[in-house]
Parts: structure tokens; sequence; C-alpha cells
């Protein structure tokens, strides 16, 4: 039985198919050569009667000639000439028209006016229709041409009328009608036609041999070259014909074409008999093909259905099956190499499985079992009503320790890495490392979050003990960002988004810990829509100033203003610097908006020093502004512009900034301190600040974080991180300033520690600049220097 589809059959339907392409081939190509015979054929055959045509129509224009000149020489018909005897002329012209067959005879006098014709088209003295033909006959002793008259085409000629001199021009005419055409078509054996094209482009069928549809075809095969000198083919009305065209007419005159046919399907007539046995030929080498497919095929197909069968239950797993033949020629070999194919399938499997989802150097689940992982996990909590957790973490300075040690290091680092983290993690949890130095860990089946923070707590423990590598210790870090399910996602690639997103504020924070939330996120609606109202806000002024003075502790004298920024947004209110700074250092609008604050900030001290107020102001700048080479320029041409005295401005630097390129931050920090700017280290204490590069560096003040200053009253170890810092800075030759003082308490204890000046809640919230002066103005009458009653200070 024959099975369609099965390879005993496709052998079959090759053979076939080979024998029907060839075969096919061969009728196509013995078709175009009898086609291409037929056609060379009917051109020759058109070429004669094209030379027929053309001898033809020379005698009768030599008939035509002698006609004309013999009636010119009559001395009757030249008397009547001279006489202008119209009904003679005209008797004589009758007669001899009609002696001659020709139809159409005209008289034309030498200024080119008609004097008679037997059609009496013209009247008497009206312009001659055909004058071209009389100046050619003027040179050339007579004319000859194809013409229209009254709508029908003639052959006509023109000669001079002698007495002996040119006294008058006649002109005589045969018509060209479906009558000549069809005496023409039995001496050509063609079929005729004739088509006059006028000067605007319009033509007609004058006369033809063809029927009237086919006949009216030829205006529109006007451009398939049927009118042109080489034989074509075209088809009227579903026939196809060979055509070959002559000019007829002379280059200055409207075209007349005559065009010869003949019908291509009368020529292949000769070719049927050869193409009909082919086609019979074809069929009887299909036949063949069919019985000598299925032979072969059942030969063929029995030891393969033997393979195919072993095939299936390798597919189905079973690798201790073999297939057995008998068969000592390749179909043998092919069996044995399956068997040896099978076994080695089973070892491979297990061994590409496990590559396939495991990362080569730790041994760890890779990213692709990772989020198959989780998003079983997700299903899992989803039916359970359960929550889950997903840890990013990234080794901080793992790139440094690269860098610096080569990759061999950092991978036993990697493994070491990899280790502790299994065992920090619970036995449910699973530990993945994506990529580089990127880990993450899935966390099941969570009471709490307070779950999620222990592990997280456990293994940055773990990742903070040295590591010990070729006797070497490498101590590490790592920025760890946590998301939770449901509440951060329902699948495991926004998940792992979120908390990819939550990593990157972890990097930025001071604890190394972070839990997404929208607001940090760089591709969140809202923090996409803030983008495009912050470039506009910077761009319109759309932003404020607020100021928070700075008391000398000595003096209890207000002598500095800190500017800080805030954005009055149209829909979200009043937007403090932690919603819209993040989104500008992403973005490169950091540049711009620093020195709209330095402009605006430099701006409110001249106007105050106008008022009478003299204040120095105080400017946060960002690691973005420090990797600018031209920034000391740009500041100077500001202090120039609003006329401000470089001592007057103060530029606060965070730690972080500093050391994220201590290198270029030194040239840019020397630069504004040889200009004169005053210059603070701002939140000492809080970042990684390394005191090789903080005394070189040419710092005017270091501020103490407010979290070491808020709690100082109730937290010893608090206390002696100020004192410390105090003696530290007085030591290098540095001022210092607390932040966060909200109580007098906690303003008495830095007076007492030497601290320089302070700042904070209790001394006055930011205020607009229009209400600091105010403020300053009612704390005391005398504006120079203030004197600040720290009694009544809170605002």
């Amino acid at each position: 039985m024959i099975r369609f589809g099965g390879f005993r059959t496709r052998i079959a339907v090759s053979f076939l198919t080979l024998i029907a392409v060839v075969q096919i081939a061969v009728l196509i190509a013995v078709h175009a050569a009898n086609r291409a015979s037929a056609h060379e054929q009917i051109e020759n055959q058109l070429g004669v009667a094209g030379r027929v045509f053309e001898r033809l129509s020379g005698t009768r224009n030599h008939q035509l000639t002698e006609a004309a000149r013999l009636l010119a020489s009559d001395f009757a018909f030249i008397k009547a000439v001279a006489t202008d005897d119209q009904p003679t002329l005209l008797s004589a012209m009758n007669n001899h028209r009609a002696r001659m067959n020709a139809d159409v005879m005209m008289l034309a006098s030498l200024d080119e006016r008609h004097v008679a014709d037997t059609l009496g088209l013209h009247p008497r003295g009206a312009p001659f229709a055909f004058p071209s033909l009389i100046d050619r006959a003027q040179e050339e002793g007579q004319a000859r041409t194809f013409t229209v008259i009254d709508g029908g085409l003639y052959q006509v000629v023109v000669v001079p009328v002698l007495a002996p001199v040119p006294v008058a021009w006649a002109l005589m005419g045969l018509r060209i009608d479906d009558a000549f055409a069809r005496d023409l078509q039995k001496l050509t054996l063609s079929d005729v036609s004739f088509v006059w094209q006028a000067e605007g482009g319009s033509a007609a069928v004058m006369a033809s041999t063809l029927p009237a549809p086919l006949s009216g075809g030829l205006l529109g095969a006007r451009g398939e070259g049927v009118w042109t000198a080489a034989a074509s083919t075209v088809n009227l009305a579903g026939t196809e014909y060979v055509s070959l065209a002559r000019q007829i007419s002379p280059p200055d005159q409207p075209a007349v074409t005559v065009i010869l046919q003949r019908p291509l399907a009368q020529a292949m007539q000769q070719f049927r008999r050869v193409e009909l046995t082919l086609v019979t030929l074809f069929l009887a080498g299909l036949i063949v093909s069919v019985v000598a497919g299925l032979r072969i095929a059942r030969a063929v197909s029995r030891p393969l259905l033997v393979l195919a069968e072993g095939a299936r239950r390798l597919e189905k797993g079973d690798y201790a099956h073999r297939v057995s033949l008998a068969q000592q020629d390749e179909v043998g070999q092919l069996a044995v190499a399956f068997n040896s194919m099978a076994q080695g399938i089973s070892e491979r499997e297990e061994q590409l499985t496990y590559q396939a989802f495991h990362d080569g150097l730790t041994g760890l689940p890779n990213r692709a079992l990772f989020h198959n992982l989780l998003q079983q996990a997700i299903t899992t909590a989803r039916r359970d009503h359960e929550q889950l957790g997903v840890l990013l973490l990234d080794l901080d300075r793992f790139k440094e320790v690269n860098d610096t040690l080569g990759h061999d290091i950092g991978d036993l680092i990697l493994q070491q890495v990899a280790s502790r983290l299994a065992g920090a993690v619970r036995e449910s949890d699973t530990v993945a490392r994506l990529g580089g130095d990127e880990c993450a860990v899935l966390l099941r089946a969570l009471t709490d979050r307070r779950d999620a923070f222990e592990v997280v707590h456990r293994i940055r423990y773990a990742l903070e003990q040295p590591f010990i590598v070729e006797n070497q210790p490498i101590e590490l870090a790592a920025s760890v960002g946590i998301a939770f399910y449901p509440d951060h996602g329902g699948d495991g690639t926004t998940l792992v988004r979120h908390a990819d997103v939550a990593m990157y504020g972890a990097k930025r924070s001071a604890s190394g810990i972070a839990v997404y939330a929208v607001e940090m996120d760089p591709n969140s609606p809202r923090r996409l829509a803030l983008l495009g109202e912050l470039r506009q806000a910077i761009e319109r002024d759309g932003l404020t100033l607020y100021y928070q003075p700075k008391v000398d502790l000595a003096s209890n004298r207000v002598t500095d203003v800190e500017a800080l920024l805030r954005w009055h947004h149209p829909q979200h209110g009043l937007l403090l610097p932690g919603d819209f700074i993040p989104l500008a250092e992403q973005t490169g609008l950091m540049g711009p908006l620093t020195f709209w604050v330095l402009g605006e900030a430099l701006r409110q001290v001249t106007a105050w020093r106008d008022d009478g107020i003299d204040l120095g102001v105080a400017v946060n700048l960002s690691a973005r502004v420090l990797q600018d080479e031209q920034f000391p320029d740009r500041v100077a041409a500001l202090l120039t512009r609003f006329h401000v005295r470089p001592s007057k401005l103060v530029l606060e630097i965070t730690e972080s900034a500093i050391m994220a390129d201590p290198a270029c931050a030194m040239r840019i920090v020397t630069g504004l301190h040889e200009l004169g700017v005053r210059l603070s280290v701002d939140d000492f204490g809080t970042g990684y600040s390394s005191l090789a590069y903080l005394k070189k560096l040419p710092v005017d003040e270091l501020k103490i974080d407010r979290s070491f200053v808020i709690d100082l009253e109730a937290k010893s170890h608090d206390e002696v991180i100020v004192r410390s810092t105090i003696d530290l800075a007085h030591n290098l030759g540095m001022r210092v300033t607390a932040e966060g003082v909200e109580s007098h308490e906690v303003l008495e204890r830095l007076r007492r520690y030497g601290c320089d000046y302070a700042q904070g809640y209790f001394i006055s919230h930011p205020v607009p600049a229009r209400a600091l002066a105010q403020w300053i103005r009612r704390s005391s009458r005398r504006l120079s220097p203030r004197t600040l009653p720290l009694a009544t200070a809170r605002a």
C-alpha cells in the first residue's frame, strides 16, 4: 500500500518529477524553437511581400507619371489651359482619367491656385491643397507621394504642363482602398493595411484586408513596435500576427505606412505533429518513471523503516534500544552508526542540559534557569496567595579588582562569592549568576518583608568578610536591590527589571540596600513626563531657590546661606531635589541645572547686597560637574557677570563626587581654589573618603552630615564622631559646619566642641529670598554685622 508522504512515495515522485522536468524542458525548448522558426519563416515571407508591394507601387507610379505627362503634352489640353476654358479642361481631364483608370485629376496654376479637379472638391482660384508637391516637382521635374484626399488615401504624381515652358501643374492619382488591399493580398499572400498619421499625431486605418475588429486594433498596438521597420509580433483580438511595416510617404509628408501581416498560428501548423509526438513520449516516460520509482523505493525503504522505528524509540528516551540489520552495505553501516549515536546522545544530553542552565564558572543557575524557576515560583505564589522576593546584587568595586589584579583573580573571587551566597540564603531560596559580577536570589514563601531583609543582611555580612586569593585579602561589598511579588510586578521579567532599578538606587544610597519604588524608575511614566517638564522649567525659569542661613557660633552672626533648589510643579506641587535631581543626573540635564542654580544664586547675592544685606551663598555640586574641565572658567564668567567677589561663593562637594574620579576632581577643585572660591566637603562621614586625597584637596570647610548631629544628645558614638571630625578638620586647617541642628541643647554642645558654624531647622527652615531678608531684618536692627538672637530664630 502506498502511503502518501512516505519515503517510498517520495522516491517515486522524485523519478516522476525528474522525468517531467526534463520532458517539459524539452517541450518548452522545442516549442520555442518552432515558434522562432515560424517567426523567421513569416518574416522572410513578409520581406518578399514588401518587395512585391514596392515593385507594384513603382509600377503604379510610372503609369501615373506617364499618363499625367501624356495629358500635359496634349495640344488641345494645353490650349484649354492657356485659354482657361473650364468645360474643355474638365472634359479632357475626365476622359483621360477614365482612359487611364485613374481616380482623381487636378490642375493647378503656376501661382499654386486650383484651376480644375475631377472630384469638384476645390473651387477655382482656391489655394492648391498640395503646395509641397509642386515645390518638389519644380526641383525634380515630377513629384510622387501617398496622401489623403477627401478622406481617402491616394497614390499621386504631379508633373508640369509644358508649352514649352511650364504653364500649369497636373496631379493624377489612384485610390488605395480595401479592394486594392485585397488585390495586393492575393499577390503577397499576406494581410495588408494602410495607415495614415497626421502631423498632430492622430492616425487612421485607410484600407485593410483585416476584419474591422482586428484592423481597429492596429491603432492601439502602435506602442508595441507594429509600425516599425523591423518584424514584430502583435496580439490582435486574441490572434498573434507577425507584422512588417514600411513607410511609403516621403519624410517631409504626413506618414503613410503599409503594414504586412501573417498569422503566427498558420506557420506553426507544420510543427504540430512534432510537438504531438513529443507529448506522447512524455506521457510514456512518466509511466515508466512511476514503475521504476516504486520498485527502487520498495528496496530502499524496508531497512529505513527499521531505522525509523529505532529513531522513534530514541525520541521517546529509550536509549537502550539498538537497531539490528543483517545488511553489510551502506545501510548496515548506517545502523551501526545509529547505535553509536544513541549511546553518545544519552551521555551528552545530561551534560548539555546542565550546561544550558548553569553558569560555567560558578556552577550556579544561569539567567535562563533563574527566569524559569522564577516564573514557576510566581505561578505557585499566585495559586497559594504567597509573597516572594527577587534580589539583584552587584559587587561594588569589582571592576577595579578585575582591572588591577586580572580576570583570573576576578574569577576566583566570583567562585568564592557563589559559595558564600549559597551559604547565606535559606534552603528554599535559589542563587543564580546573571552575568559578570551580577547575581540574583529568588526568595520563596516570604511571611513578610522582614524575612527578605534578614537574608539580605546575611548576604551583605558574608560578602563584607575579606576574600583571600593567593594569600592576599580583598575587601568587597554588594549593592542589593529588592522587588516583591505581587507588589512590584506580576511576571518574572518585570520583577527582575524592577529589582535592577532598585539595585542602582542602592548604589546611590548609603546603606547599599534599596526596595523598588516607582520614583526611582527612570522609565516610569511619571519620571519620563518630569524629564520633559524639567527641561522646560530650566529653559523658562520655572524653578526657584530657597535659602537656609548658616550661623557663625563664635559671633552669633549669619554669614552665609545655602541655596536649595525647589520646583513648583503645576500638577505635583512643590517638589524637593530628591524628586528630580536623580533624573537630571541620569539624562544629562545636571550641567544646565547647576549653572542655572549658580546664576540665580549669584544674582540674588547681588540683589541682597544692593539692599544692604551682605551674605555669601553656598551651592551644591554633583559628580558630573567635577568632570567638566571648563567648569572653573564658567564659574569665573558668572562671578564677573554678577559682580560678586569669589570669596562670597561656597561650592559644596560630596565625598562620593570627589572619590568618583579623584584625579579629575583634584584638577577642578584646584582651579576653583585658585579662582578664590571657597570649597566645602558636604555630608562628611557618609561616603568612602580617602584622607590621602582629602588632605591634598584645597578644601576650606567640612560639613558634618545631619545623621551624626540630629541625635547628638542621645548617642555617645555620634558624639565621638562629631568631636573627632572637628579636631581632624581643624588640624587640616579647615572650618567645620554642622548640619541638622534641631535643638538649643545640640547647638550648645557644638559650641563647646569648637564647631565653627551651625545650620538646621532650629535656626531656620529653608525659605524664599524675600522671606529670608525680612527674617534677618526682624532678628536684628543692625544689618552689618548681624547678630542673630537664637531664642527667636525658629522659622
